[in-house]
Order: structure tokens, then sequence, then C-alpha cells
């Protein structure tokens, strides 16, 4: 990918002028932080990891590091970053290309596709304990949940490519999804709370 490109693009929001080129290496960190002036912590670096629902990036401070447990208890998978082979054709940009702003979005619509089936699994479970064996089920997992998919959503409906319309269209229809996943938490909560309230009276 040329630097050209990567103005051509930033041209539309009025950004093309802001871009910096250097007559030595800003491949790096370290490079990158000599060549502005800067400290290395002002660099912003991405970082490419494989996951169980694709490929995500991370944009960190140039001195930050992976946090591996806090990683895998995010994305359910211990941090394994792509080989330098795998990032231009995954990513579409080249290790060392310093412009974030033409990165591909993030495509997490298997991940939440997954979360919602997970959701929709675990209920008849909670249902079928509640109603025929008479166990409080815990719920707090469904608000957990809810919770993870509302954010994925989020995350989603801010992405502007590949279009934006069409990503609306789409985060909306997800977004409705979500009030379905809640009306099931909510249900369930409730009744879960009429069964220890009768069990309360009882004694």
């Amino acid at each position: 990918m040329s630097i050209e490109k990567a103005k051509n693009y930033l041209k539309q929001f009025g950004a093309d002028s802001r871009v910096l080129e250097f007559d030595v290496s800003s491949a790096t960190v370290e490079l990158a932080a000599q060549a502005v002036g800067c400290e290395p912590a002002r660099i912003a670096k991405t970082l490419s990891f494989r996951t169980n629902d694709g490929v995500i990036l991370i944009v960190a401070a140039g001195d930050a590091k992976v946090d591996n447990p806090k990683y895998k208890a995010r994305f359910g998978c211990k941090a394994k970053m792509l080989a330098f082979e795998e990032v231009e054709p995954e990513i579409g940009l080249a290790v060392g290309f310093a412009v974030n702003a033409i990165i591909k979005p993030y495509n997490n619509y298997p991940l939440i596709q997954r979360l919602f089936r997970e959701y929709l699994q675990a209920y008849p479970a909670a249902l079928q304990e509640l109603l025929c064996r008479g166990h409080y089920p815990d719920i707090q997992p469904f608000g957990e949940r809810y919770r993870r998919l509302l954010g994925e959503v989020a995350i989603f409906a801010d992405q502007p490519l590949p279009s934006r319309r069409r990503r609306a269209h789409e985060a909306a229809y997800l977004r409705g999804c979500c009030q379905l996943a809640e009306k099931m938490y909510m249900s369930i909560a409730a009744l879960a709370g009429m069964d220890t309230a009768s069990q309360t009276g009882a004694q």
C-alpha cells in the first residue's frame, strides 16, 4: 500500500496534510520516536492477533505490553500474534506501515453470533433448573453475557467501513437482538425472584 493511497483516503476527512514523511525509517516504535522527536510511549503501535473468531488489531502505546491473563479473559484464547508473512494478506497493510486509518474494519460479527448462540443455549437449561428441578439458577452469567453483547455491538456499529449505511442497518438489527436478550434475562430473573420470595414466605 502506497503513501499516496493513504493520503487519498484521508483527504475525504481533510486530514491528508497531516501525514508526515521522513527521510529515515519509522518502521519500529524506536525509529518512529527518533524520527518524530518524542518518547516511544507517544507512538501508537498496532499489534495483530489471531483469535478463535478471526484476526483482531490492538492499538497501544509504544512502550505498552500485552497482559496475557487479561487478554485470555477478554478473547477466550492465548495471545498469538500473526506471523510476518500473514500480516499484509490479513489486514491489508505491510508490517511497519504507520497508517492505522485504512486498516480493514474490526469484523466482530462472527463473535457476536457466537455470543448470541451461547446465550440462547444457556437459557433453556436455566429454565429447566428453575421450573423442573426447583433450583435457583445462577443468573449472573446472563447479565455478564448481555453486557458483553452490548459492548461488541457498539464496537461493530462504530466501524465506518465497508459501508456506513449497511453497517448502521446491521447494527440496528443486532441492537434489536440485544433487546430480546435483555427481555429473556429479565424474565428469568423475575421468575427466580418469585421463587425466592415464595420460599421466604413459606418459612
